[in-house]
């Protein structure tokens, strides 16, 4: 999809040092369902971008979705 926006420009800096945040949305429970098989490396590919940062925390749904796989991968 040539209109994604790259992660760096989710990016929230929060007035915490060393705490940076990237918000979810309620459109990614939507999205759930169209994602293909060939998009489940969608999100390590993305956090690949963000190499300035040793730790990454994923919050994910308690669910066996791809969502979930994508973290996992």
């Amino acid at each position: 999809d040539t209109n994604r926006q790259p992660i760096e420009n989710a990016i929230y800096e929060t007035p915490l040092d060393n705490l940076d945040l990237i918000p979810s949305h309620i459109r990614l429970a939507k999205i759930e369902r169209f994602i293909e098989i060939e998009e489940q490396f969608r999100l390590k590919d993305a956090l690949n971008a963000l190499s300035e940062y040793e730790i990454v925390i994923l919050d994910c749904p308690p669910t066996l979705g791809m969502t979930l796989t994508q973290a996992l991968l």
